[in-house]
């Protein structure tokens, strides 16, 4: 069973990343980066376009977090990806398309990408946070992946065009223990 649990979390964090992505230029707004071994992040990938419809390449952006206790660096598209058992967390970027109105237009549509992609899906209420210094927005999700009940903390911090999706995921039984650390990743979470 236990094997089946990691296999469906690491499903589940390939549909995050696809359901994630609401931004211009590629049609699915995947992110591409470089991580190097203190937990921050580069973003080199993906590009942005200026008045004239011409393509510009973004500025390097360096992101970290602090992990908990327990939790181990994974390998994916996101900037920042960790994992403990079952349970991830992770930052990944995504450009604001030029028909989404800001941050929160760029809820609106990633709460409907999210409701499409995933089965019984519910949304606490929106709570503005800042993060950083950045203003951000907080909610909390439930939803199903082949019968198997998670939640979810979100945040999106914006930045220049950019919002950053700091995601906090585990199987719905797991999540209310880890939420402190979840939490804790977040706080920790810089520019630099």
């Amino acid at each position: 069973m236990k094997i089946f649990r990691y296999f469906m979390v690491l499903v589940l964090v390939v549909l995050l990343l696809a359901a994630a992505g609401c931004g211009g230029g590629k049609e699915t707004g995947d992110p591409s980066g470089n991580e190097n071994g203190s937990g921050a992040a580069e973003e080199n990938g993906g590009e942005k376009g200026d008045a004239n419809g011409g393509e510009v390449a973004p500025a390097e952006v360096k992101v970290s977090v602090t992990p908990p206790e327990g939790w181990e660096k994974g390998e994916s598209s996101a900037l920042i990806q960790y994992t403990k058992g079952p349970s991830s967390f992770m930052v990944v970027q995504d450009r604001i398309r030029q028909d989404v109105d800001g941050l929160e237009g760029y809820l609106e549509v990633a709460q409907e990408k999210l409701s499409e992609t995933f089965s019984k899906v519910e949304f606490s209420s929106v709570e503005n946070i800042k993060v950083d210094g950045h203003d951000s927005k907080k909610f909390f999700g439930t939803y199903e992946v082949a019968g198997m009940p998670f939640k979810l903390l979100t945040v999106y911090v914006y930045r220049e065009g950019y919002i950053y999706n700091l995601q906090g995921c585990a199987l719905a039984e797991d999540f209310d223990p880890l939420l402190p650390e979840f939490e804790a990743f977040i706080s920790s979470f810089r520019f630099e």
